[in-house]
């Protein structure tokens, strides 16, 4: 049985904040950490860059706002719940907080992509994306669905929850893409050929990628069921 008494919100609340602070930090540490790991890769023209650790803190943010919105949106419809007016505020506003960071990504990736074709020794990495094996990928997922339909979305005046949901799911679509793209593309040049390599992932490494899923599932769901995450009166 929960202890909703005031000393055990209070020591809650207390520790959501110290738990929240902890992960700022080792988020930032892991996500820039990252970035740096691929912005020193000098063999690989489309990773190569100061700016990467800057770059992945952006794009996490933008990655777990949408991620964020779309789950919680999500866990209220199968849960047949209604929000409460104070969250549908909270939401609409992390909405323009989302579509405000998908601009800024977007103008990043504008500023990417003159910087790397106005430079001889990095237009041929950029242009894999641009007018290569992965241009339908980078224009169609990652700069359309992925980044302009969700901004257009977000930003009309007639903000639903609907809309933040769709817009939070095109984004979270986009940045899978994205991701692929940059992983795969950085790989494939230089050395391009006109006969890529193909693959497919192995039967089990399909269910070790499905049960980490489902295991990220079920944490979420039992946190949901047994943590009081719900404001009631206090």
């Amino acid at each position: 049985m929960r202890d909703e008494s005031e000393k055990s919100v209070h020591l809650d609340h207390k520790l959501a904040k110290m738990a929240g602070a902890a992960a700022l930090v080792t988020g930032l540490a892991a996500v820039s950490t990252l970035g740096a790991v691929f912005g020193h890769l000098e063999s690989r023209a489309l990773w190569y860059g100061a700016f990467y650790p800057a770059y992945f803190i952006l794009s996490a943010t933008f990655s777990g706002l949408s991620f964020f919105l779309f789950i919680i949106i999500l866990t209220y419809r199968v849960n047949g719940e209604e929000m409460s007016n104070k969250l549908r505020r909270l939401v609409k506003e992390l909405g323009k907080l989302l579509a405000l960071m998908l601009s800024i990504g977007l103008l990043f990736t504008a500023w990417r992509i003159f910087a790397s074709v106005s430079n001889p020794e990095t237009a041929g990495s950029i242009m894999v994306l641009l007018n290569g094996p992965f241009s339908f990928s980078f224009y169609v997922f990652e700069i359309l669905l992925g980044t302009v339909i969700p901004i257009a979305i977000l930003l009309s005046p007639d903000l639903t929850i609907k809309k933040i949901f769709v817009s939070s799911l095109l984004t979270v679509i986009g940045l899978f893409v994205m991701r692929y793209d940059f992983l795969t593309a950085g790989q494939v040049y230089p050395g391009l050929s006109d006969n890529l390599p193909s693959y497919f992932p192995a039967f089990f490494e399909i269910v070790i990628t499905m049960a980490i899923i489902a295991l990220f599932g079920f944490m979420y769901t039992l946190g949901a069921r047994l943590l009081p995450m719900k404001e009631e009166g206090h």
